[in-house]
Formats: structure tokens, sequence, C-alpha cells
């Protein structure tokens, strides 16, 4: 992670290896601090090596927060939003099948831009949050935003038989969605010419490209390109959107355990004449703290008002209020019913896990961003 976008006086980078019992273990933390590079392992002095891991937790917290929360959720989520109501009608099969997900998409990217990138957020995170959300936004490719693509292009298939739980059960949501959007899309796009014919959709896919250019082109020959831009949307501001917040208050409500910045730069003193009391400057103030734990409680209230994506006394009327026409209204209920066996699934997994893993259950999903 850079030190550039971070606002932060060393570029952490975390060495890590998959031990015998199938755990991720820590080898090595460097940092540019100084002028000069600096590797901290377990076996060096344990305030140097506490020291190191708050600067990569600071780091990437920072990046989680700004540049996939706020950039690539919140803020594209605002503009899949104004795209969707721009170019396609309230009657127009796609704006029915995404708007339940887009709900308050653009009040939420306000809320997050006008907290993260406003004085708290300079207070909270030391800066440079709108260099942080430049280079996420800069650097996103649209087929990171699938599922499977994500999973692989970050090379984490081995950790799924290490207790990766989120590639494990994200899966299964994935899967879910992929059958959902498919199974609208065949029902009213039959024929190439019904893909050729609406400009609606062309529109709505050429203002997307236009800002997000790795977007695929549509085909008149397949659906698949629609197919893989609704998916993505779907998967982001749902389930990816949930995951990514996940049990913040445990993580981040003990604010030495995750500091969002950190009060000192990285000591100039040899790493082994380090003691408890560089640890302890380097910690936020108590202002800062309690601003961390405002942030998280808001974010967290946020969450909690909004719907799940599935609940339990779905109905009918539900499907009507989400589709005009009644085919569709089947394939919803058949979606509700899909994710229901996903609950039951992840429910039945997680009596067997160490520590039972709550983000992928549909009933706490988020239908929507928040």
């Amino acid at each position: 992670i850079n030190a550039e976008y971070m606002g932060s006086h060393t570029s952490p980078t975390c060495i890590l290896y998959l031990d015998r019992r199938r755990q991720l273990q820590p080898l090595a933390v460097c940092l540019e601090a100084h002028g000069s590079a600096v590797v901290v392992t377990p076996n060096d002095n344990v305030h140097a090596w506490r020291l190191a891991k708050l600067h990569l937790q600071a780091a990437e917290w920072r990046w989680r927060l700004f540049g996939v929360g706020l950039g690539r959720v919140s803020l594209l989520g605002s503009l899949y939003a104004a795209t969707t109501y721009r170019c396609l009608s309230r009657r127009h099969p796609l704006r029915q099948l995404l708007r339940p997900h887009l709900l308050g998409a653009c009040a939420g990217a306000g809320w997050w831009s006008d907290t993260a990138l406003g004085t708290l957020g300079d207070q909270l995170f030391g800066g440079g949050g709108e260099c942080v959300v430049r280079r996420a936004l800069n650097e996103h490719i649209f087929a990171n935003a699938a599922f499977d693509d994500d999973i692989r292009n970050r090379r984490t298939e081995p950790l799924v038989a290490a207790g990766y739980y989120y590639a494990e059960d994200g899966q299964l949501i994935w899967e879910a969605i992929k059958k959902y959007v498919q199974s609208v899309v065949d029902l009213f796009y039959t024929t190439p010419a019904d893909i050729t014919n609406d400009h609606e959709l062309a529109s709505w896919a050429e203002l997307l490209k236009h800002h997000i250019p790795s977007v695929p082109f549509l085909q008149e020959s397949t659906v698949e390109p629609i197919v893989s831009i609704l998916c993505g949307i779907l998967w982001s501001v749902t389930a990816f959107n949930s995951a990514l917040h996940n049990d913040l208050y445990n993580m981040l409500g003990w604010v030495p355990n995750q500091p969002f910045a950190l009060s000192a730069p990285w000591p100039t003193k040899s790493k082994d004449r380090m003691t408890e009391a560089d640890l302890m400057a380097a910690l936020p103030t108590q202002h800062h703290t309690l601003a961390q734990v405002q942030f998280v409680s808001e974010l967290l209230a946020r969450q909690s008002a909004s719907t799940p994506l599935r609940r339990r006394d779905a109905r009918q009327g539900e499907a009507q209020r989400v589709f005009t026409d009644s085919f569709a209204q089947g394939l919803y209920l058949s979606f509700l019913e899909h994710l229901a066996d996903v609950q039951e699934t992840i429910e039945v997994r997680n009596r067997s896990r160490p520590i039972p893993y709550t983000a992928m259950l549909p009933s706490v999903i988020a239908q929507h961003l928040f």
C-alpha cells in the first residue's frame, strides 16, 4: 500500500504464509521509514512488532474504507443508480430488477463523502482520502466486481481450504444472484432483435461504459454481457457491501486493535531499542478514539436500518412491488426460495466452524447500499 495515497509515513507490506494446519501466519512486515526500508518479524522486539502491525492495520483500513467502501462501492453505486434512472424507463425490466438494490445509493454516497472526506475524515484517517478514492477508481476493473473473477484474480482459491469463509459462502450467494439475473434476462431477451431494438438498454450500457471503460460491450448474438453487468452491480451493492462492513464494531470499536490513523511516525531509533512508550505514543488521542467509535456506530446504525436481502415474511406482494410482469414475479420468488436454501446451508456450516461467519447470510446481507 503506497504511503503517498495513505497520508502515512510508511508503506507497509505484509508477507504471509499458509502453515501445515492451513492457517495464515505473518512472516514479516516491511515499512518505508526515514528514507530506508525497515523489516520487522515476530522474532524481533515485541514492541517493534506490535507497532509494525499497527502501521499495517491503519493503512489497510484506510484503503478498505476509502478506496473500496467509498470509492468502488458507494460512489460507483450512486453511478449505477443515476445511470439506471436516467436511461431506463420505469417499466423497463432491467430497471425493475435493479431498483430494490439501488434505493438510497445517492444519499448513501453523500453521507460517505461528507463524513469520510470532511473534517471528521481528516481527523480519523490523517488526510489523503481523496487520493485514495481517485486511485481506487482509476485502477478499478469492472470484471473484478464479479465474485468469481475477483477471487481468481486475487489468487485466493487455496485459502478456501484454510477457512476462507467469505469465498466459501460467497460462492453460494453469487450462484443465486447469477441464476436469478440469467433467468430474468432470458425471459425478456429471447432473440438478437430484442437486444438490438432496445435503445434504452444501449443507452444505459453506453453511459456506464463512458464512466467505467472496463464495462463490457453489448453483443447482438448473446446476452452474456448484459448478465455480466447486472451480476457485477448486484453483487457489489448487496453481498460485497455487507461483507465489507460486517462485524465492524467488534474489529474497530476497540481502537487500539484497529486504529484508522496513528499519532506518531515510525521512531528513528533502532527497532531493538523500542519500548512500550513508542507504542503508546503512536496510538490515537482520546479525541480521535471517540471520533472513530462515533463513525463506526453511525455506519452500523445505517446498516441496521437497511432492508435484508431476504426476509422470512416475503410474500407474493413483494414480488409485485419489484416486477410488473407476472412471469418475472415468479422468478423473483424463486430467487427468494434459493436464498432460503443458501441461508440453511450457511447456518449448517457455521455450527462446525470455530467462529460462525454471518456476513453471507441472506438475512444479514443488506438489500441495498447504506
